[in-house]
């Protein structure tokens, strides 16, 4: 008597068989691509795997085509600036001057067609001292929307080549001349309307310990306007920013010129670009979104039923053999 042939472990064998078998019918009718046999379909446990591989990978691009039909994007489109009716622009500024006290402080401004001549802005702005040293510059100015120049230096108001020959005169002159350092933080520049965004020079430092710079900004201003989904439009101005400083060398001690010399101080010089940037933002429509779903079902099935027939070809035919 074989105890392996008891009743009792027969029938828990054939329990174990009827439960493998069970499983293996219940994955074979999760089979899509059912194979006609005889006029009949058959539902196969490899058409299963190639359904299940088949429905993960249409929930990984049906996910992914929502993320992209959520997504808004925004498109850029150069055009020539045709506001001619703005012939001012505002100008926001908010610079730390480290080491002048705002007694010494004059804005001027100048345009770039009467270079010579600089018109006073110091009203315009709010100048507040600085605990130990220093002076805050503050305010909302407006300038002319043609290339300028603003400038805190020694010069002021007037004609800028008689006030600095005035100044320079002596060795009193050039000792003020020396002593003029511009070293300061740009905490805010911005022209035109804000939007929000930070600009170029926010928060820029220009300072050196070596003695007196003349810090110089390139400042190139574009027009610019902003177009919501709700279809808001915002105007305003964005700008591209280059610097470069040159020291103030004392021509005392080199026998200068006072023509070879760069004067201190800080100089902006901005100018308008006749091109100007229109943003707009777009995301796909629920058309789009719905076309996509379809083409992804549509194409994901296609593709499935034909590997799901060549594998159970391929299996059919080893099996006749």
């Amino acid at each position: 008597w074989d105890s392996r042939l008891s009743p009792s472990r027969l029938a828990r064998s054939a329990r174990k068989s009827a439960r493998a078998a069970a499983v293996m019918a219940g994955l074979a009718r999760l089979d899509a691509f059912s194979k006609s046999i005889a006029g009949a379909q058959e539902k196969t446990r490899l058409g299963a795997v190639v359904s299940l591989a088949a429905y993960a990978l249409m929930a990984y691009l049906l996910f992914s085509e929502y993320m992209l039909y959520l997504d808004v994007r925004i498109v850029e489109k150069l055009l020539l600036d045709h506001d001619h009716e703005r012939v001012e622009v505002p100008v926001s500024l908010d610079i730390e001057f480290l080491k002048l006290p705002c007694d010494k402080i004059h804005l001027l401004y100048r345009n770039a067609n009467s270079p010579k001549v600089a018109v006073d802005l110091s009203e315009s702005v709010t100048k507040t001292e600085g605990i130990e040293q220093g002076c805050q510059v503050k305010g909302r100015l407006k300038v002319p929307k043609v290339r300028g120049i603003l400038e805190v230096s020694l010069n002021h108001a007037g004609d800028v080549n008689d006030q600095q020959q005035q100044q320079l005169h002596g060795s009193t002159g050039w000792d003020q001349v020396m002593a003029f350092d511009a070293s300061h933080v740009v905490n805010k520049l911005s022209f035109g309307k804000t939007f929000g965004s930070r600009d170029p020079l926010d928060k820029h430092e220009g300072k050196r310990d070596d003695g007196p710079y003349q810090y110089q900004y390139q400042v190139k201003v574009v027009p610019t306007s902003f177009t919501s989904l709700g279809l808001d439009k915002i105007n305003h101005d964005e700008y591209s920013a280059t610097y470069y400083y040159k020291k103030t060398e004392d021509p005392r001690k080199s026998f200068g010129l006072f023509q070879s010399v760069e004067m201190p101080g800080l100089y902006i010089r901005f100018e308008f670009s006749p091109i100007s940037i229109a943003k707009r933002e777009v995301k796909r429509t629920f058309l789009q979104f719905l076309t996509s779903v379809c083409a992804v079902v549509g194409g994901v099935y296609a593709a499935a039923g034909l590997i799901d027939m060549t594998l159970h070809g391929v299996v059919s035919a080893k099996k006749i053999d």
